[in-house]
C-alpha cells in the first residue's frame, strides 16, 4: 500500500502464473521485451509479449497459429476491466467477437498441438 508491496513475499517456481491486480487500471512495465520467438505447450499458455504487430486482433492471431491449433484465446483488458476472449469450437465456429490485442500484451492460449519457434 502506499507505493510499497504488503504480503508475504514466497518463491517463483518456473511454469507458474503470477497474477498482480491493482486497484486501477495500470500497466507494468517489464523492460524492453527481445521479442524473440516463444515455444508453447499443449494446453494452456499464459505468456507477455511486447511486440505484437500493430493492428493484430484476436482473429488475425487464431489465423496466424491455425484454428485448428486453439481451443480458446484471452486477454485481460485492464483499460476496460474485463476478459476478451474467443473460444474455437470443434467445428471450427468462433464464439466471442473480435477484438484488438495491444502491442503490448498478456495472452492466455489453450492449444491442442505445441507451437515452437512462433513469432506473433
Amino acid at each position: 500500500f502506499n507505493g510499497t508491496a504488503s504480503g508475504e513475499d514466497f518463491p517463483l517456481a518456473a511454469g507458474s502464473v503470477l497474477w498482480v491486480e491493482f486497484n486501477a487500471p495500470n500497466m507494468a512495465d517489464l523492460g524492453a521485451g527481445a521479442q524473440n520467438t516463444l515455444n508453447l505447450a499443449v494446453g494452456l499458455n499464459v505468456f507477455s509479449y511486447t511486440g505484437f504487430p500493430v493492428g493484430t486482433t484476436a482473429y488475425d492471431l487464431i489465423e496466424h497459429i491455425g484454428a485448428d491449433n486453439i481451443h480458446a484465446l484471452r486477454f485481460f483488458d485492464a483499460f476496460a476491466g474485463c476478459w476478451r476472449s474467443v473460444e474455437i469450437k470443434p467445428d471450427g465456429t468462433r464464439i466471442g467477437h473480435d477484438f484488438a490485442i495491444p502491442r503490448v500484451a498478456t495472452l492466455l492460449l489453450d492449444l491442442t498441438h505445441p507451437l515452437s519457434g512462433w513469432k506473433p
